[in-house]
């Protein structure tokens, strides 16, 4: 009977260990597979417009999203005429149909914040087959950003 018991436990422990990944989000999330802090720098922006796409120095702003180990955040802003940051807590959003990072801002006022709402938050979506953050700005005519972590 123990004999039974035992070869049963076995068989489970090796069914489980032997269980698909390819459909599992968290396999392949730089959101989690990389320590913290985490700085994710602005790599491209576009309009709505054909042939829209800019890169490096030729985008209108350079912006980067630090997040924090303790679930806070600072994003900066760098234009050619002044810096400026905001700063708030986020939640990881990890789910089948979409993942990615919820940004809380601690002002509402502030002019950093680009969302389609009028209220103090950011979604950041994860594009797993790139493994970048997209802005959801740009599903109301704001411009498409596109972040990569950094090495740095």
């Amino acid at each position: 009977m123990n004999l039974r018991i035992l070869s049963f436990f076995v068989l489970a422990v090796l069914v489980m260990s032997c269980s698909d990944d390819d459909n599992n989000p968290d396999v392949d999330n730089p959101l989690l597979n990389n320590s913290y802090p985490q700085t994710w720098r602005l790599i491209r922006m576009s309009t709505g417009e054909q042939d829209s796409v800019t890169t490096g120095e030729n985008m209108e702003w350079q912006e980067t999203y630090v997040l924090n180990d303790d679930d806070t955040f600072v994003k900066t802003r760098v234009t050619a005429d002044e810096t400026l940051t905001g700063s708030g807590t986020y939640v990881l959003i990890l789910e089948d149909t979409q993942s990615g990072v919820s940004l809380t801002f601690e002002d509402n006022d502030n002019s950093i914040i680009g969302t389609c709402a009028t209220d103090d938050k950011e979604f950041l979506r994860l594009n797993t087959e790139e493994g970048i953050l997209v802005s959801n700005w740009q599903e109301c005519d704001g411009p498409g950003l596109f972040y990569e972590i950094s090495s740095e």
